[in-house]
């Protein structure tokens, strides 16, 4: 009898996490194309661009691995560009902006910009998108892939 107890137990504490996992996944009904800006692969990316609206720019390009060349002068810091590439791989979205903010978000953005356009081997052109202001919450910011109209 106490035997059945345990084995009802351990069935039912398994039932609740498979429930728990189920119910805890997100889906998603934003449209990939707008809303893709993260990089799974970082390690196929040779080159980035940063260019800001006021035309300061930096080029990071891969020499060896592990090892990249800032605007073809300086060696750049291995950590800083690793986390530069961590955040390319982890970027999410969290919603698209909404109607309400949508003219003055995309103003902001046109005003105040960083553009970072990512490249394969043989200057091919992965993602480009353009990074803005934080939202007011300061827990995201937000972005507008190249050739999309809405911004995340």
């Amino acid at each position: 009898m106490k035997k059945n107890k345990i084995i009802l137990l351990i069935v039912l504490a398994l039932l609740v996490f498979a429930g728990f996992l189920y119910f805890s996944q997100k889906s998603n009904t934003i449209k990939k194309e707008l809303s893709d800006f993260a990089v799974e692969d970082t390690g196929k990316i040779e080159k980035l661009f940063l260019v800001d609206n006021e035309k300061r720019s930096v080029l990071l390009e891969r020499t060896n691995p592990g090892r990249w060349n800032l605007n073809g002068k300086f060696e750049a810091r291995a950590d800083a560009v690793n986390v530069l590439l961590s955040t390319i791989k982890r970027v999410a979205v969290k919603t698209p902006v909404p109607k309400s903010a949508f003219d003055n978000v995309v103003k902001q953005i046109a005003a105040k910009h960083v553009k970072i356009e990512i490249y394969s081997e043989g200057d091919n052109l992965i993602k480009s998108y353009y990074v803005g202001h934080p939202n007011q919450e300061h827990n995201g910011t937000y972005m507008l892939l190249e050739n999309s109209s809405v911004p995340f």
